[in-house]
């Protein structure tokens, strides 16, 4: 019995497998089409965008796509001082990087309909380069492209800064989001119902327990859905990235980034960024623990340390897989000419001790802040005083040798400079003033 597609649906798993079956056949494409219900683009379209690639070879015979390979004489393409065997028996794959004659020679069957090798008479004598199409994986890349489409916020950075930009004022004010809507109908880019998600999700810096009614209403049930604007942000950023980027620059400073967050509920948390080297760290006051204020944030280092300083500091930077940090393209690039201004990598999930040194510091702000108090009564000159005084504090882990114990700012302004500390908001201060205790910020 043949399975015909309803019109205007996606293909099922069912369809994907009889079509693998014709392709099996070798049927044509009118033929499918008549029999599935498909139409001929549709077919195509399946087959190019879902085959997977394979060198898979039969008994006897080795994968060398070469075009030389049956008249090419060299030997010892593996390395072996003692081989002699031409490349066409070698055990080593003939490529380009083991020859510098190599040059592929590509199946003209996979220029044409089918477009793939199932079903192919000469597919267990061919050496060259194969493609397949299997429904099983065909459907699961189907599932993975669905589900990754309906995620993440259909917006660019300059519309969800705007929306934020009018949403957190009038929100502030006791309105509703209905009633912010209506107030400025022009200048919300997405429905209210989407307005809810983003304020539900964190995508905003307002919260949802700041909306009027929201504790009115019962918590609903289900698995609590972490946002992230960019969900594919670790692509090409992850740790095996990161220590491939730390070989190859061994003598670059790469701070690590994260975040502190205050008391339950509070909006303000901090952002901190440790060079692991120096032990010097700084920290910037945030309004809000979401991905437009770490940009601002490090906007704000660039305006202020300027572009040639930036990338000195900031050559690459190690970040956790935060919702606040899923947004590196605002980071990576500068804001005034589109240009590349560093790198970010990601830890590995739930690994904490990717970056260790970030975390322990941050056992220096609890001293003074102590865990559950609010950060939203200070200013930015006390986070400022506050990190003088960390990095004022004398370590025993930056002694070397005879030398004295050294603090973390002496080592800072020994590498980059007095001016640059300054620049950052920390300053000296002298070793029998250094404070770690609540009543350096009147906290107590």
């Amino acid at each position: 019995m043949a399975i015909k597609k309803e019109k205007n649906k996606h293909l099922t798993d069912d369809l994907r497998l009889a079509l693998e079956a014709a392709i099996r056949e070798r049927k044509s494409f009118s033929q499918t089409k008549r029999e599935l219900g498909i139409p001929r683009s549709t077919i195509k379209r399946e087959i190019m965008n879902h085959r997977v690639e394979s060198h898979k070879t039969f008994y006897g015979r080795r994968f060398n796509p070469c075009v030389h390979r049956r008249v090419c004489q060299a030997v010892g393409m593996c390395g072996k001082p003692d081989c002699a065997r031409n490349c066409a028996c070698c055990g080593i794959r003939c490529n380009a990087q083991s020859c510098q004659r190599f040059e592929e020679e590509a199946c003209p069957r996979l220029a044409a309909a089918p477009y793939v090798c199932n079903g192919c008479p000469d597919e267990t004598r061919c050496t060259l380069r194969k493609f397949y199409y299997l429904h099983k994986l065909a459907h699961e890349e189907y599932r993975m492209t669905l589900v990754g489409a309906r995620q993440g916020v259909n917006l660019t950075e300059g519309e969800l800064r705007a929306i934020n930009e009018i949403a957190v004022p009038a929100m502030n004010k006791g309105q509703s989001p209905h009633h912010a809507m209506a107030s400025s109908p022009d200048s919300f880019a997405v429905c209210e119902r989407t307005l809810y998600n983003y304020i539900n999700k964190g995508v905003l810096s307002v919260k949802r327990h700041d909306l009027p009614m929201a504790v009115r209403y019962k918590k609903r049930k289900g698995k609590p859905v972490e946002h992230k604007v960019d969900r594919n942000c670790t692509e090409g950023r992850g740790w095996e990235h990161y220590l491939a980027f730390v070989a190859a620059n061994p003598t670059l400073h790469i701070p690590q980034v994260d975040t502190v967050e205050g008391g339950r509920g509070d909006k303000c948390v901090l952002l901190t960024i440790m060079f692991p080297k120096l032990d010097f760290m700084i920290a910037r006051l945030m309004p809000g623990k979401c991905a437009l204020y770490v940009a601002d944030a490090f906007d704000w280092l660039w305006e202020t340390l300027g572009a040639e300083t930036f990338r000195l500091l900031f050559p690459a930077m190690l970040k956790d897989n935060g919702t606040e940090f899923s947004n590196p393209l605002a980071i990576e690039i500068s804001p005034d000419d589109g240009t590349p201004r560093t790198k970010v990598f990601y830890t590995r999930p739930y690994t904490a001790t990717d970056k260790p040194l970030v975390e322990r510091n941050h056992e220096y702000i609890r001293r003074i802040v102590f865990k559950g108090e609010s950060f939203d009564g200070l200013s930015q000159e006390q986070v400022d005083l506050m990190m003088s005084h960390v990095n004022s504090y004398a370590r025993a882990s930056l002694m070397k040798g005879d030398a004295p114990c050294r603090t973390p700012y002496e080592r800072f302004v020994f590498e980059f400079g007095e001016e640059v500390a300054d620049k950052l908001g920390i300053v000296r201060i002298p070793l029998k003033d250094v404070t770690l205790r609540p009543e350096l910020l009147d906290m107590r």
